[in-house]
């Protein structure tokens, strides 16, 4: 498939209506905002604790009830001002819990999630020498799936050379991300150490990330900036332990050859996350039916712990590494190939935590 560049141009972000039933206290954290702003909930408590222990002053209230019922006012004083401080403390408390949520979380309550750029190049030149990726559509099925799912606008690309896939990262770089959550993007293909394939040839990693620097991209300055690479970093096998066989159809390796609102100063390479499907010089396993290991699993994690902000997105991928880690092996036809495995490696520079909650 063959795309003129006219045909890359993004749409326009547009808010996403949310996917499911609002919970019941789906509006918690603004109903706490408000209430400290408003002076309604514990404030209120703190003011009226305050106003009986002043109105305990009065002489009216020394008196003891009839027949010595009543308490005594020093003991409705101390009592009174016992209850100003847990108030007080409690209003304390949640302020502080406000704090560090602005402190370490991003901000993903925009009206929009963001763009998610999917680019699936399975077909090549035969100038590269690259064969076609096989299973790739099992892959790219769960992704468009997934991704909808996390309230993401899709732009989805396939078969595109080196020039092209730079265009359209520039284009996606200037549009308006002032109402988006964070920027996300899944390249599919052959690949080298730092290099993934266009259909035309190699082209290094870091030179689609620049496109999407704060000093190059403001409007993504201070947001997450998520990109996801399944391909190969190198020649090497990992052997593994021993596990047992698991019967699967074979497996490909994707290689080159089977051979906030405030202004403040940030640094230009900050919240970018960049999850390999491999460490660095080995292959990257791909099964011929059921699609890659890393894509699959990745795909699972997300719709299980990102789906509905369950999990930081570190921690989900924690897990995903332990999934692609201990639940595959390859299965080849040529016996040098059997039996390998592979562990993901993510790389991150961002400063907060990432949940996707939902809209």
């Amino acid at each position: 498939q063959t795309l003129d560049d006219d045909d890359l141009v993004p749409a326009p972000l547009m808010p996403r209506r949310r996917a499911f039933p609002a919970a019941a206290d789906a509006n918690s954290d603004d109903k706490a905002a408000n209430d400290l702003a408003d002076g309604g909930g514990p404030r209120s408590a703190a003011a009226a604790a305050a106003s009986n222990w002043l109105s305990n002053n009065d002489p009216q209230f020394a008196a003891v009830g009839p027949g010595g019922g009543g308490r005594p006012a020093a003991q409705r004083k101390k009592a009174a001002a016992a209850t100003a401080t847990a108030a007080v403390g409690q209003n304390c408390q949640q302020q502080q819990q406000q704090q560090e949520s602005s402190q370490f979380v991003y901000n993903m309550r925009h009206p929009c999630r963001g763009y998610c750029l999917i680019v699936n190049n399975y077909e090549f030149d035969a100038s590269t020498k690259m064969s076609a990726r096989s299973g790739t559509a099992s892959d790219l099925a769960v992704l468009r799936e997934s991704f909808r799912r996390l309230q993401f606008q899709l732009v989805i690309v396939e078969n595109v050379r080196c020039g092209q896939l730079l265009s359209l990262c520039s284009q996606l770089a200037a549009q308006d991300h002032s109402q988006a959550d964070c920027f996300a993007a899944v390249l599919m293909s052959h690949g080298e150490p730092d290099q993934i394939y266009g259909t035309d040839g190699l082209l290094r990693v870091d030179e689609i990330l620049a496109r999407f620097r704060g000093d190059v991209c403001p409007g993504l300055a201070g947001k997450p900036k998520l990109f996801f690479l399944q391909a190969c970093r190198g020649s090497k096998f990992d052997a593994g332990v021993e596990v047992p066989d698991s019967g699967a159809p074979s497996d490909e390796a994707d290689a080159a050859a089977i051979e906030q609102q405030q202004r403040r100063l940030l640094p230009s390479e900050a919240d970018f996350l960049v999850a390999y499907s491999v460490t660095p010089g080995y292959y990257s396993w791909r099964n011929a039916v059921h699609g890659s290991w890393f894509v699959q699993s990745l795909c699972r994690g997300l719709d299980e712990w990102g789906y509905g902000g369950r999990l930081d997105l570190q921690r989900l991928l924690t897990r995903v590494c332990w999934r692609v880690a201990n639940l595959y092996e390859s299965n080849a036809r040529d016996p040098l190939l059997c039996r390998k495995k592979q562990v993901p490696c993510i790389v991150s520079m961002l400063t907060k935590e990432v949940y996707f909650v939902p809209k």
